[in-house]
C-alpha cells in the first residue's frame, strides 16, 4: 500500500483540488461527497473542465477555440497501464469516436442507439456510431448554434461513455467469472478493471468542480439538476436522479465488498451488477427525457434535435409503432409544435421500457404540462381488464423482442445476459423476471401429460433452454448457422416452447389457488388468472378489444394468432383471430370460475385454452411448410430456423399419439444436412396432423385456410397439384390445418 503523504504535502495537495473534487488516499471524492470512488479518477472527473473551456469559448463566439478544446482537449490526462503520463490528452470527441473502433460492442445500451439510428438497418449501423461526435462538429461549424455543442457533448458523448463505462465494468466482472473458472484463459487480465471502471462512470457522470445540489457543474450531474428544476417543485436541493444515482452506485460497490465478486464462487455478483447497472442507466434516462420535452415546449428546434437524438434511438426497443412515430416525428421531420400532445402520448408510452416512470420525470413547470398518469392495475391488455396489476408480467415480451435485436446484431453475449438475467419485468429495482427461469420452472411438471410428452421426446426436462443456451453460446445444432437462423431458432424457440409451457405451468398455479381457495397466493398479490392473461398477451398489445393494429407490436401467442389470421381467413369483422376472441372469453370465463372457486368448470376452461393455444402452433408448421417447400438442401433462409422451432412445439404431443405422424412432421420440418426441406410435400405433412385429429370437435372456422388449403372445404388449390399426386389422404372428419388436439388430450390436466 503506498505510504500516506507527510501532512503539509497533503494540505497542499487538497488546497490545489477543487472543493468537489478532492483526492481521498485511494479514491476520488466528488460532489462534496455525495460519490465517493474507491480507485483515483481524477483526470476522468476532469474531461468535464473541457466541457467548461468549450462553454467559455462559445460565449465569445470563438468556435476555433472550443473546436481546438474539443478535438485536442486540455484538463484531463492520459496515463498508460504502467502509470506513465501520456503526451495526448483525453478528449471529448474521442469519447464518441472510439466507438467507431468498435470499443463499445459490448454495450447494450449503444447496441440500440446505433440500431435505432439506423432504423433497425442492421446493414446501416456502422454509419452511426460516431452520432454524437457528427452532431457536436456540425454544430460547432454553425455560428448561430450558440452554446448548442457543448451541451451536446454533454448529452450525446459524455453521457453515452458514462454508459459504456458501466458496461465496461459489467463485461469486466463476466470476464472475471470466466477467468476464475479458466484460469489459462485470464493471461493478462486485471481484476482491479472492474472496480475502475465502475468509478470511471461516475466520474464522467459527475465531473470535476461540481458543487452538490447545484448546476454549477459541467457533466451529466449538472445537466440532471437543471432538467430536475424544471420538473421538480423544490428547485434548490439535490435532484431526486443524483440522489438516487449515489444509492446505486454504492449498493454495486457493496457488490463488490461480497465474499468473492465476480468469481466461479460469485456468480450471483454478476447478475446483482446487471440489475444495478441497468437501474443507472434508466435514471440518466430522465434528464434526457424531461430536456426533450422542455426543448418541444421551448420550441428550441436545435435542442429538439439533440435531446431526440440522445432519447428516441432508445425506443427502437421498445413498441415499434410508437418508435417509428417518435423517429420520424423528431429525427427525420422537424418538429412541429402542432403534433406536440401526440409525440408526447408517444413518448410517455415507452417509459416503461426506458426503465422510467410518469412520477420519475414529473411536471413540467408545475402545471404546463402535466405529469403523466401512471397505468391503473386494470387497464385492458387487448380487451382483456385484469383486477390486479400485472403489467410487469406482461413486459416478459420486451425481453424476447430485445433478445431478438441483439442476436440480430450478432451480440450473442448480450442476448444471453437478457435471457438469463431479464430486463424488463420487474421484481424489484434491480431484479427481474427472466425467460431462463421460465425456461427451467419446475412448476412446469405440474402440466401433465404435456410435459411429459416434451421430456420422454427430447430425453432431458429443460428442453428449450438447452437449444436457447446452446445456440447463444455458439454451439450445437445451429452453432454454423446464418446469424438470421441463429435469431429465428432462439426466438421462435421461446415464444413457441418456452412461453407456451409456462403459461400452462401458470393456468395450473391457477387450478391450485382455486383448490386452495386464494387466487391472489402470488408475488404482489397478483391474480392468478391475471397472470396467465399477461404472458398470453404481453405488455406491446393495445388496450383495445383485439389489441394492437400493427401487428409488429406484438411478441406473444395474441400476436402470432393475430399475424396468422389475414392469411389464414380468421380475422373476424372488427379486423382480430376470431381466436382471440373466443381466449378473451374463455380468460374471461376462468376468472370468474375462480374467483367463485368454481374450480371443475374452471378445469374445462383451461383445457379449451390449451387447445386454443395449440392451434397457432399447428398453422405455423403449416405455413412453413408451404414455404420450404420451395427450398433446396442446406437451405440458409432463415424460415428453414423458424421452420424447426415451430415443429418442435407439437411434434412431442403427436408423437405420444401417433408415432408415424411425428415421424413424418420430423422428417419433413426438422433440418438435416443434404435433405430437401419437405421433401414429402404439404399435403404429406398436413395429412400426418389429420391422422389424429378424429376426435376433436372445435370449429374449422378457427384455423381457416389460407392460398392453398382451404382447410373447411378440404380441398387443395392448384398451386399444390403436384403434391396432392403424392398424397391425397384427407379424412372427412378431421380438421383443417390444425384444430385443437387429440383425443388423449382430454387427459390433460
Amino acid at each position: 500500500m503506498t505510504k500516506r503523504p507527510p501532512v503539509p504535502t497533503l494540505l497542499l495537495l487538497l488546497l490545489l483540488s477543487p472543493i468537489s473534487q478532492t483526492r481521498a488516499y485511494d479514491g476520488t471524492t466528488l460532489a462534496n461527497g455525495l460519490f465517493s470512488t474507491r480507485t483515483n479518477v481524477d483526470e476522468q472527473s476532469k474531461i468535464a473542465l473541457d466541457v467548461r473551456d468549450m462553454l467559455n469559448a462559445l460565449s465569445q463566439d470563438d468556435y476555433n477555440g472550443a473546436d481546438l478544446v474539443y478535438r485536442g482537449g486540455v484538463n484531463s490526462r492520459r496515463y498508460d497501464d504502467k502509470g506513465k503520463l501520456q503526451l495526448e490528452k483525453r478528449t471529448l470527441q474521442s469519447l464518441s469516436t472510439e466507438a467507431r473502433d468498435d470499443f463499445f460492442d459490448k454495450d447494450l445500451t449503444f447496441a440500440f442507439q446505433t440500431y435505432g439510428l439506423a432504423g433497425k438497418d442492421v446493414d446501416a449501423i456502422d454509419d452511426h456510431k460516431g452520432y454524437g461526435d457528427e452532431f457536436v462538429r456540425n454544430a460547432l461549424m454553425d455560428p448561430r448554434s450558440g452554446s448548442l455543442a457543448g451541451e451536446a457533448a454533454v448529452a450525446l458523448n459524455l453521457w453515452m461513455y458514462s454508459v459504456h463505462s458501466l458496461w465496461e465494468s459489467f463485461n469486466a466482472c463476466e470476464m472475471a467469472a470466466y477467468v476464475s473458472s479458466y484460469p489459462a484463459a485470464g493471461f493478462g487480465f486485471d481484476k482491479g478493471s472492474i472496480i475502475r471502471a465502475y468509478d470511471e462512470a461516475m466520474a464522467y457522470y459527475v465531473g470535476a468542480d461540481q458543487q452538490a445540489g447545484t448546476r454549477r457543474g459541467f457533466a451529466v450531474y449538472a445537466l440532471a439538476q437543471k432538467a430536475g428544476s424544471l420538473f421538480e417543485k423544490n428547485k434548490d436541493r439535490q435532484m431526486n436522479v443524483n440522489l438516487r444515482m449515489s444509492d446505486l452506485f454504492e449498493r454495486g460497490h457493496g457488490i463488490f465488498s461480497e465474499g468473492d465478486p465476480c468469481s466461479e464462487d460469485g456468480l450471483d455478483t454478476l447478475e446483482e451488477l446487471w440489475g444495478v447497472v441497468n437501474g443507472m442507466i434508466s435514471l440518466m434516462t430522465i434528464p434526457l427525457v424531461q430536456m426533450l420535452i422542455h426543448s418541444m415546449k421551448s420550441e428550441d428546434q436545435a435542442r429538439v434535435k439533440m435531446y431526440a437524438l440522445a432519447v428516441i434511438p432508445q425506443a427502437s426497443s421498445c413498441k415499434t409503432s410508437a418508435y417509428r412515430m417518435l423517429k420520424q416525428n423528431l429525427l427525420e421531420q422537424t418538429y412541429n409544435p402542432d403534433k406536440f400532445a401526440d409525440i408526447l402520448t408517444n413518448l410517455q408510452s415507452i417509459y416503461d421500457c426506458l426503465g422510467i416512470t410518469c412520477l420519475d420525470v414529473g411536471a413540467y413547470r408545475e402545471t404546463e404540462v402535466a405529469q403523466c398518469a401512471e397505468r391503473p392495475d386494470n387497464l385492458p391488455m387487448a380487451g382483456y381488464s385484469p383486477s390486479t396489476n400485472v403489467f410487469q408480467q406482461a413486459k416478459i415480451d420486451l425481453d424476447i423482442q430485445q433478445i431478438e435485436i441483439m442476436a440480430s446484431l450478432e451480440k450473442y453475449s448480450i442476448a444471453s445476459h437478457i435471457y438469463n438475467f431479464g430486463r424488463n419485468s420487474i421484481i424489484d429495482e434491480t431484479k427481474f423476471r427472466s425467460l431462463k427461469s421460465f425456461a427451467t420452472d419446475p412448476n412446469r411438471m405440474k402440466v401433465e401429460p404435456l410435459f411429459q410428452q416434451f421430456q420422454d421426446y427430447h430425453n432431458q426436462k429443460n428442453y428449450a433452454d438447452n437449444i436457447v443456451q446452446q445456440t447463444l453460446d455458439g454451439e450445437g445444432k445451429w452453432n454454423n448457422a446464418t446469424p438470421q437462423q441463429r435469431t429465428e431458432i432462439i426466438v421462435t424457440t421461446i415464444k413457441a416452447q418456452i412461453m407456451f409451457m409456462y403459461i400452462l405451468s401458470e393456468m395450473q398455479d391457477a387450478v391450485s389457488d382455486c383448490d386452495m381457495g386464494d387466487f391472489n397466493d402470488n408475488a404482489g398479490g397478483a391474480h392468478s388468472w391475471d397472470e396467465v392473461a399477461a404472458y398470453m398477451i404481453g405488455s406491446l398489445e393495445d388496450v383495445k378489444t383485439g389489441g394492437g393494429d400493427d401487428t409488429e407490436d406484438g411478441q406473444m401467442f395474441w400476436n402470432l394468432a393475430n399475424t396468422l389470421c389475414e392469411e389464414f381467413d380468421t380475422c373476424n369483422k372488427n379486423g382480430y383471430s376470431i381466436l382471440n376472441a373466443e381466449i378473451e372469453n374463455l380468460l374471461y370465463a376462468g376468472k370468474a370460475e375462480l374467483n367463485s372457486y368454481d374450480c371443475t368448470n374452471m378445469y374445462h376452461t383451461i383445457k379449451k385454452l390449451t387447445n386454443m393455444l395449440i392451434i397457432p402452433l399447428i398453422q405455423s408448421v403449416f405455413r412453413y411448410a408451404v414455404i420450404l417447400d420451395s427450398l433446396p438442401p442446406d437451405s440458409t433462409d432463415k424460415e428453414v430456423a423458424t421452420a424447426e422451432a415451430f415443429a418442435l412445439s407439437v411434434i412431442p404431443i403427436i408423437a405420444s399419439y401417433e408415432p408415424e405422424a411425428a415421424n413424418i412432421v420430423a422428417r419433413n420440418m426438422i433440418s438435416e444436412p443434404g435433405v430437401k426441406p419437405v421433401a414429402d410435400g404439404p399435403v404429406y405433412v398436413s395429412d400426418a396432423f389429420f391422422t389424429v385429429l378424429d376426435d376433436f370437435d372445435l370449429k374449422c372456422d378457427y384455423v381457416g385456410r389460407d392460398q392453398a388449403v382451404d382447410g373447411c372445404a378440404l380441398t387443395l388449390r392448384s398451386t399444390f397439384s403436384a403434391a396432392t399426386s403424392r398424397r391425397m389422404r384427407w379424412l372427412d372428419t378431421a380438421l383443417v390445418l390444425g384444430v385443437t388436439f387429440f383425443s388423449g388430450l382430454a387427459a390433460f390436466l
